[in-house]
């Protein structure tokens, strides 16, 4: 892996995203100040083929390919920050993930969990979706951090998603979607409930 690098986790498709990614990791490497970071895409879908053909003309991009458990995991420990430019994402799990393993995040307004998780400023940043000149503004701010600030914000992210329990990322989501809540169900939901969460120890 690269000594410093931005990092996408997903699915290679349309609506994620990465044609601003790639436009936007352009627009940074022609700024960059000193060595650029890279950029790592973590994943597979129908749209590699398109993305290996603008590759061809973009220096600095690593595809991974698909990584799964402890191997997907050390690309998250070891990422200076995580990107997510989705169009549209219904959350945004990836995002969730990226902040336990304790990285700073840009994510994209497309993501319904953007205006959850993210502070501006304390863990990352948000931006609107298909914007390569904010994302590429964002990833040179970000790549100019001191290291101990890019530690800080990777910790916030941590603080941050540590207080997500599985109640209130429920919540989140159905917020996200504009679903209203069901009223609730019952005692028997709510013990079953309960035990699914490992609230009940089994008899």
């Amino acid at each position: 892996l690269p000594e410093k690098y931005f990092l996408f986790v997903g699915r290679f498709l349309p609506r994620k995203g990465l044609d601003t990614l790639l436009l936007a990791y352009r627009r940074y490497r022609e700024r960059a100040v000193g060595e650029p970071w890279a950029l790592v895409l973590v994943g597979r879908g129908s749209y590699e083929g398109k993305l290996q053909e603008f590759l061809q003309n973009l220096d600095g991009v690593q595809l991974a390919g698909a990584q799964f458990g402890d191997d997907l995991c050390v690309y998250y420990a070891l990422a200076n920050a995580f990107i997510a430019p989705s169009e549209s994402d219904p959350w945004g799990l990836v995002v969730n993930e990226a902040m336990a393993s304790g990285a700073p995040v840009l994510v994209s307004r497309g993501c319904g969990c953007a205006g959850s998780l993210v502070r501006e400023a304390e863990n990352g940043w948000t931006f609107a979706p298909g914007d390569t000149q904010a994302l590429s503004a964002l990833m040179f701010r970000m790549s100019l951090l001191a290291p101990e600030t890019i530690e800080k914000m990777g910790r916030r992210s941590k603080e941050l998603i540590d207080n997500w329990s599985l109640d209130r990322f429920t919540d989140g989501i159905i917020s996200a979607l504009d679903i209203p809540r069901r009223p609730p169900a019952g005692i028997v939901a709510d013990f079953l409930t309960n035990y699914w969460k490992g609230r009940v120890r089994p008899t």
